[in-house]
């Protein structure tokens, strides 16, 4: 290792553990018209919900998340009632860490919690995205009160720099990307 990339590791570490007292206010983080949208997504959103078997496909999974259904690599999760177990591994049926700082979640050499890769699919949120375009498509209010419900419990169940879904930059860049189609899509009912 290079002495460059040697203080560039220290420097990490010692953000790191800053961060593990650091307590983010986000009390002003999305208000009112700050939340960001994509342009144009809408309007393309709109068109694709006319393409034959798209909506079918959309209301296909918004039927079974309405019904506390969610499955990803063959693998059906716990049915829920009004939103999953954010820390579930469907597999072994542990629950990853939910309060523990992100760093100190050893996710790579915890087999007795499962596959970190389930939990992490879930807490993307990706499985949002179709639900937020068939609400946007076919005005549905409350399948959009639904998908916000989902966004709600999982920002509850998941502060900042606690638990397995902090641990990895890749899969809160996925995250933001889902949380950023379905504020573009939702619109007003989230503003």
């Amino acid at each position: 290792m290079s002495p460059r990339e040697a203080m560039l590791r220290v420097e990490e570490q010692a953000k790191r553990q800053v961060s593990r007292y650091y307590v983010p206010d986000l009390s002003r983080a999305a208000t009112g018209d700050a939340l960001p949208g994509l342009p144009g997504l809408a309007e393309g959103v709109a068109q694709l919900a006319r393409e034959t078997g798209v909506r079918a496909d959309w209301t296909r999974l918004a039927d079974g998340v309405s019904e506390g259904r969610l499955s990803w690599f063959g693998v059906s999760w716990p049915r829920f009632a009004e939103t999953p177990d954010w820390h579930l591994d469907p597999v072994s049926g542990q629950h990853w860490p939910a309060q523990a700082y992100c760093f100190d979640v050893s996710y790579r050499h915890a087999g007795s919690f499962g596959d970190v890769k389930f939990v992490w699919e879930l807490g993307r949120l990706q499985y949002l995205q179709p639900l937020a375009a068939l609400a946007h498509a076919s005005h549905d209010a409350a399948l959009a009160e639904r998908v916000l419900a989902h966004v709600a419990s999982w920002i509850a169940a998941n502060p900042p720099y606690r638990g397995i879904h902090w641990c990895s930059g890749i899969e809160l860049a996925l995250r933001c990307v889902s949380l950023l189609i379905v504020a573009s899509l939702l619109g007003p009912a989230i503003r």
